[in-house]
C-alpha cells in the first residue's frame, strides 16, 4: 500500500506511545491505562462514563479498565453522593507517583523532539497538529 500522510502519522503516533508506555521498565502501563491516570489527574471530579468517553472506549472496558488500575493500588473508585451506581475515579498516592514518574519520562522524550527541530519547527509542528486534531476525520462526515 502506499504510504499516506494518515499512516505516516499513525507510525508516527505508534512510535511516540510505545517510547511512553514501555511496559519494560517501573511504570509498566500501556498507553490507555497511563491515559486514565493523567485524565483522572486532571479532574476534580471524573465519573467511569465521563472517563470512558474521554478513552474513546465502551463503558464495559473501562470498568475491566478502572478493576486493572485500582488492583495496582494506582486509583479508587469513591461513591459520588445521591447516586449509588456512579463513583468517582480518584487517584491513589501510588497513582500520582507514577503520574510524576511519567511526567519526566515524557519530558525527556518531548526535550529530544524539541532539541531536534528546534523552536521555529516545534512551532510550526503544534500548528499543524492542532489544525488536524479540530478536523472531523469521520469519513462518513459525522462526529469527529
Amino acid at each position: 500500500m502506499h504510504h499516506t500522510l494518515v499512516f505516516h502519522i499513525i507510525n508516527i503516533s505508534r512510535k511516540l506511545q510505545k517510547a511512553v508506555s514501555y511496559k519494560s521498565n517501573s511504570l509498566s502501563l500501556s498507553y490507555t491505562e497511563i491515559s486514565a491516570l493523567i485524565i483522572c489527574e486532571s479532574q476534580i471530579q471524573i465519573s467511569q462514563m465521563e472517563l470512558a468517553q474521554k478513552l474513546q472506549i465502551e463503558p464495559p472496558s473501562v470498568v475491566t479498565l478502572i478493576d486493572k488500575l485500582e488492583n495496582q493500588k494506582l486509583v479508587k473508585r469513591k461513591p459520588i453522593i445521591g447516586n449509588r451506581r456512579k463513583y468517582q475515579i480518584v487517584l491513589t498516592a501510588l497513582g500520582k507517583t507514577k503520574i510524576e514518574n511519567l511526567e519526566s519520562h515524557a519530558s525527556k522524550i518531548e526535550f529530544r523532539i524539541r532539541s531536534s527541530l528546534g523552536a521555529k519547527k516545534t512551532k510550526e509542528l503544534l500548528r499543524m497538529i492542532n489544525i488536524i486534531g479540530s478536523l472531523n476525520l469521520n469519513p462518513e462526515g459525522g462526529e469527529k
